[in-house]
């Protein structure tokens, strides 16, 4: 399998979000991909770069996975609201147009479509000062079991050190038993039980 891990770039960013969306099995309404890739991939795409992989197969062409990180959460939460702020193909910008959605799931929707900056008083405000960088991760279901994660996941730590960063943290849903099982195998720690439906974890590097 000829898969290369490199940097992702601002060309990516269209199929990223398609992968993104066809693997979330938080949100799968069509209707939600949109809030989807806003909150989970585009930020990254387009203020930490640098910070990020791919996994592309040259020989059909795709992208097979990614993971995306911030070498500071605190930092990048503030970003993301700059770029919320500043950009104005969202700025209006309101998850209000399902039917299909409680009025409790749309205020859940838009409240969280941006990203707050942690206060001191937060339950994971710790967790992001002594564990500052944090991860996504998504691998194409044609290539899920076969390590890229792990391969990933190895180069996004290999980086993090190399910036001299301290650690790294995610939370995962409580419900993804798959999830949980590779971070526990990979070497994480869990740092917490259930905090608004996601269970943190953290490595030292």
């Amino acid at each position: 399998m000829p898969i290369t891990i490199l940097p992702i770039n601002n060309k990516d960013e269209k199929e990223l979000s398609d992968l993104c969306f066809r693997t979330s099995f938080v949100y799968p309404d069509p209707k939600l991909k949109e809030f989807i890739n806003w909150r989970w991939l585009i930020p990254y795409c387009r203020t930490e770069a640098a910070n990020s992989f791919k996994a592309y197969d040259s020989e059909k062409n795709i992208i097979a996975g990614y993971i995306l990180s911030t070498l500071d959460t605190i930092n990048f939460e503030k970003k993301c609201i700059s770029l919320y702020q500043n950009d104005s193909e969202i700025r209006n910008r309101q998850f209000l147009n399902s039917n299909e959605l409680s009025k409790e799931e749309i205020a859940r929707f838009n409240s969280l479509y941006i990203y707050p900056v942690s206060k001191k008083e937060d339950p994971d405000y710790k967790i992001k000062i002594e564990y500052p960088a944090h991860l996504h991760i998504d691998v194409h279901p044609d290539y899920q079991g076969k390590g890229l994660g792990h391969k990933l996941t190895d180069t996004l730590i290999a980086h993090l050190k190399d910036k001299k960063c301290k650690g790294l943290h995610l939370s995962v849903g409580s419900t993804n038993l798959k999830g949980i099982s590779f971070y526990k195998k990979y070497g994480f720690t869990q740092l917490t039980d259930n905090i608004d439906d996601g269970i943190y974890f953290g490595l030292k590097l």
